[in-house]
């Protein structure tokens, strides 16, 4: 109201001032024209300063009314450009009319553009949640277990430990069992290990991932591989309900292969490694298989192995060597044939690092095919008996009865050949791969059947009695035993049936028999010595 105000002042002000000019003017002019002049440089002056005194106030009020008409535009920019870092502003409705309706239509499309981005944000941390964990199992996913094992592999200076558990048979699972029990196998297998690592550690210090289908990873503080041993067996006892409760058919639930390692080491030779150890407990059928970053091994990737296996039986470089197995008299009983892979360099690899592999590429068939083809050909040339262990990978699988049934079939003369083989956690299979021998040995006159490492997992019962079997080689574990009474009794039992039955009883070897207890030495009638 001021403001008015002193615009209307300066407008009477002129006006007064603009009449009283014009009638000093006619005053003078009509009584002294020399003071014209005077009066009009008065006048004009006045006029000049109230013109610039007005124009001036007249650029302020524009200015000011400027900057009211902008103020909502200089909101309207902080409300856009926030948008681009996630600030949505509302803004209050501008004073000046022209801008309530574009403020109003800001306002509702940030709230729109806020309600988006919510739903975004929110359906984009569903879906990393999804991919960090497995949907069936709720373990945590691959690439999570590999993103913590890269980690731990770059930061724990003590190192650590990693483990690979396999499901035992799944795709025999899913076919004998359908799809939804599998489903609840692998489930309650998830539960259990959980379940048994939190009794045992805190949540933040191990990862449970499943890697595939059959496949979990876990991930462990333990640098040193007697605990990483003991705890594996301890989650491998967790799994054992399942079997009673039907959850799988299969006598061993899961295998598990497990490695320690050491700061800074390669990731790959470190998957290698635990691949190794999973491969070697699947192949001799034992729940866990354990080693350390220190031990020298032969860790070769799967599709190596597959490489040179398959190079081997295409040039035949295998090497045979014969080991002979004596009696407590000194005299050879028979020779026990092992088969060395020989690598394009000329080194040789013992049957114990090849097997587990050939076993998961699906060659063992082929590889102890081999070794029988070969003890075939030196029985006609030495008069020498041979022993050839088979594994039960190959017995339980009809084409190698098949073609083994075949080479026989072409060398009739085999009657100092005999077969061993060797005792399995897997009962069942063990028992059927047994028996199928034993079925052979009867088809083919003059086999010989034996059984080695026995005394460790399986009760043989009355299959002794059921198969032809020639010998027996009693595991070595019982030698360091031989002082408990049960083992004695064991032993003694044993002795009694094979005289009976008129079977030989080996143990590995006649100096640590005799050197872990006398009394063991006297028990055995002839001992082998390798």
């Amino acid at each position: 109201m001021s403001f008015i105000r002193l615009i209307w002042a300066l407008l009477s002000a002129v006006l007064l001032l603009s009449l009283g000019v014009s009638a000093a003017l006619a005053l003078s002019l009509n009584t002294h024209p020399g003071k014209v002049l005077g009066l009009l440089r008065i006048d004009i002056a006045w006029l000049l300063l109230s013109h610039t005194l007005l124009g001036g106030l007249g650029f302020w009020g524009l200015s000011r009314i400027e900057r009211i008409a902008r103020a909502p535009l200089d909101d309207f920019y902080s409300q856009i450009r926030g948008l681009s870092d996630h600030q949505f502003i509302a803004l209050k409705e501008p004073k000046v009319l022209e801008w309530v309706e574009l403020s109003k239509s800001l306002n509702v499309m940030v709230a729109r553009m806020k309600h988006m981005i919510e739903e975004r944000d929110r359906a984009l941390g569903k879906l990393e949640d999804k991919m960090s964990h497995d949907p069936l199992t709720l373990t945590s996913s691959r690439e999570v277990f590999t993103e913590q094992l890269r980690m731990a592999l770059k930061e724990r200076a003590d190192g650590g430990s990693v483990a690979i558990i396999r499901v035992n048979d799944l795709d025999g699972l899913n076919r004998r069992l359908g799809r939804n029990r599998t489903d609840e196998c692998l489930v309650a297998m998830s539960t259990a290990l959980r379940s048994h690592l939190l009794m045992e550690l805190p949540p933040e210090d191990f990862v449970l991932a499943r890697m595939n289908g059959a496949d979990f990873g876990l991930l462990l503080p333990d640098s040193n591989a007697q605990a990483l041993h003991e705890r594996l067996e301890r989650l491998n006892t967790a799994l054992l309900p399942m079997v009673r409760e039907g959850l799988t058919d299969n006598h061993q639930p899961a295998y598990f292969g497990g490695t320690t390692f050491v700061q800074a080491e390669a990731f790959s030779a470190l998957m290698v490694r635990v691949d190794t150890m999973l491969m070697n407990a699947e192949s001799k059928h034992q729940a866990v298989s354990v080693t350390t970053a220190q031990q020298q091994e032969r860790v070769l990737a799967i599709t190596q192995w597959r490489t040179i296996l398959e190079e081997a039986l295409a040039t035949g470089h295998f090497a045979a060597e014969y080991l002979p197995v004596v009696d407590s008299r000194g005299q050879v009983v028979h020779e026990l044939l092992e088969l060395h892979l020989i690598e394009p360099d000329g080194a040789r690899i013992p049957p114990h690092e090849y097997l587990p592999p050939a076993i998961r590429c699906g060659r063992v068939i082929d590889v102890e095919l081999k070794a029988v083809e070969i003890a075939l050909g030196r029985l006609q040339s030495d008069e020498q008996a041979l022993c050839v262990p088979l594994s039960c990978a190959s017995v339980a699988r009809p084409i190698f009865v098949r073609r083994l049934s075949e080479l026989l079939q072409r060398n009739p003369d085999h009657s100092r050949l005999s077969f061993e083989l060797q005792e399995s956690a897997n009962h069942p299979e063990y028992l059927r791969s047994l028996k199928v021998l034993g079925d052979i040995a009867k088809a083919h006159g003059g086999l010989a059947l034996g059984v080695v490492q026995y005394g460790t997992h399986v009760d043989l019962g009355e299959l002794l009695t059921q198969t032809p079997l020639s010998h027996i080689r009693v595991h070595g574990g019982l030698l360091q035993q031989a002082q408990q009474p049960s083992v004695q009794r064991f032993l003694e039992q044993l002795r009694r049936q094979c005289v009976t039955q008129g079977l030989h009883l080996y143990t590995d070897s006649a100096e640590r028999a005799a050197a872990a207890a006398p009394e063991l030495a006297k028990l055995l009638d002839t001992r082998a010595s390798i």
